[in-house]
């Protein structure tokens, strides 16, 4: 997996995962499931019932994203999916 902030506007930071086959190619047919958590200052933009908008979501053309309401603050994002590495990338 490979986890990555894509975007911030204003207070808000969108991030992605992508997962990867151990040749370094991304897997487009993954569909595992993927779990968002985050330590900090912010705030998931969960619970929304959306693809890009719930703390747990199933991988979608090999990746997942999830914004998170920044609260003019530090916070650190992580990723887990069952039998990969958990990630973490610090906003």
């Amino acid at each position: 997996m490979e986890l990555k902030k894509i975007s911030e506007q204003g207070d808000e930071a969108t991030v992605e995962v992508k997962l990867f086959d151990s040749k370094g190619v991304q897997c487009l047919d993954a569909i595992n499931w993927i779990n968002f958590g985050l330590t900090g200052d912010g705030k998931l933009l969960d619970n929304l019932g959306t693809s890009s908008g719930s703390r747990k979501v199933q991988a979608f053309n090999g990746r997942a994203i999830i914004s998170i309401k920044l609260n003019k603050g530090k916070s650190v994002v992580s990723v887990k999916s069952e039998g990969l590495p958990t990630l973490f990338t610090e906003l």
